[in-house]
């Protein structure tokens, strides 16, 4: 009795009321209904009442049974899931002290810490694996030049009648080699013909064979001197061996071809047809050897041994076999060499054991070229009238070559410019075109 008049005491406390009205046997039901409804005040219908209410129908919330139900592994679970339900995700949570905003901001802060430390992961990584990427230089194309307008003036300075010439030298006088070679090609390509052949048909003499030999390319130029050294009557071997002993194996190679191009028959063969002997093998030597193709630098030792064979042995075989398939600069380093240890030239040694052409040929190859070419146009101007001929053939196939070499070698020998010597010895658009590839 103590115990059920304690439980009502309690009940009382909780739900107001009297003993009589509220916790009759008769008002029981509506007890109940009461309960039910205050639970419902959580959002939910009937789910919450089996947290009060027994499952035998007991009305009494605070019987036994309810002991019985908190003690159920079972009704926990149960109830935990009710609980979930009854409770949607847009309102707060009344069973527990957290509300939603403040479960919301943990959570999103949790996150944000989760994606912070995946960025500095992240960038760690990134740190540790990408290599700095070293971007190789871009390399442009050259543009290539167009050479049409340099075609197009000089074909306004031949149109019609008469002739500008120095148009002409305007422009032919301060071209490259390998630029008049493309101006020749644009020439053909827009008016359907050589630009030498154009020139030709305009002007004539010197002038003309200036410009000509300046427009063809060097093997083409050689080509023809070397035929035209060696064709009818006769031979002139002052030219055949001006070409054949100071062009190099490249050069050669190209004179080859070209000449078989133009002339339908080998440079060799014209050679045999016209020499004889130890000067006939060493200019075929000369044009079949070597020669310096390939060659990087002088062999020093090797030019021991050979300025050593030269001074032991002077005979024509030893020359031809040294000298018929060397370098210009190999020559060149033999005969410094031989100066210097044997107190004595190799023009002297080949004066004083060989004669004729052989001997002319020799020298040739052991004088160094820039010297060479400065005497023969010294020698072509000195005296009365001027040989024009070597003059022409001298400045236009060294043009683009080692002109350059020859005019410091001039002045140094003969104490006047190359430029001087040729302006007072030629005139008119001769002496101009002239000037103008030699330069001040």
């Amino acid at each position: 009795k103590e115990k059920e008049k304690e439980k009502r005491e309690v009940k009382k406390s909780l739900f107001g009321g009297s003993d009589d009205d509220q916790f009759s046997p008769i008002n029981k039901k509506e007890e109940n209904k009461s309960l039910v409804d205050d639970v419902n005040l959580f959002g939910t219908n009937n789910k919450k009442s089996s947290l009060f209410l027994d499952n035998d129908g007991d009305d009494d919330p605070f019987i036994s049974k309810e002991k019985k139900i908190s003690s159920s592994p079972q009704v926990v679970v149960k109830s935990e899931t009710q609980k979930k339900s009854i409770f949607s995700d847009d309102e707060d949570d009344p069973f527990t002290s957290e509300t939603k905003s403040t479960k919301q901001s943990k959570t999103e802060k949790k996150v944000e810490e989760n994606i912070n430390s995946a960025k500095v992961e992240v960038k760690a990584e990134v740190k540790e694996e990408v290599k700095p990427v070293v971007q190789a230089p871009v390399v442009q194309a050259p543009v290539k030049r167009d050479y049409t307008p340099d075609a197009d003036a000089l074909y306004s300075a031949m149109k019609g009648f008469g002739t500008d010439e120095s148009g002409l030298v305007g422009i032919i006088g301060n071209r490259t080699r390998a630029e008049l070679h493309e101006i020749d090609l644009a020439f053909r390509v827009k008016y359907g013909k050589l630009l030498t052949d154009k020139i030709k048909d305009e002007v004539g003499g010197n002038f003309q064979k200036v410009l000509v030999n300046v427009i063809q390319t060097p093997a083409l130029t050689d080509s023809i001197y070397l035929y035209e050294s060696m064709a009818g009557i006769g031979t002139n071997e002052t030219v055949l061996n001006e070409i054949v002993a100071t062009r190099d194996g490249e050069e050669m190679e190209k004179i080859k071809l070209t000449y078989v191009e133009k002339y339908r028959s080998g440079l060799q063969s014209m050679v045999k047809g016209d020499t004889t002997g130890k000067y006939e093998t060493l200019l075929l030597a000369l044009i079949d050897g070597e020669r310096g193709k390939g060659e990087t630098q002088v062999d020093h030792k090797k030019v021991e041994e050979d300025a050593q064979t030269l001074y032991q042995n002077s005979s024509e075989a030893a020359f031809i076999r040294v000298l018929g398939r060397a370098s210009n600069a190999h020559v060149t380093a033999i005969a410094g060499l031989f100066v210097s240890k044997y107190g004595k030239s190799l023009q002297e040694v080949i004066k004083k054991n060989f004669s004729g052409h052989f001997e002319d040929l020799l020298v040739i190859l052991v004088t160094p070229r820039a010297d060479y070419f400065a005497d023969k146009l010294y020698k072509a101007m000195k005296g009365l009238g001027t040989d024009d001929t070597t003059l022409i053939r001298v400045i236009t196939t060294r043009y683009g070559v080692d002109l350059e070499d020859i005019k410091k070698a001039y002045t140094q020998k003969h104490h006047k410019s190359l430029y001087e010597a040729v302006k007072s010895e030629t005139s008119g658009d001769y002496r101009k075109i002239l000037l103008t590839l030699i330069g001040a």
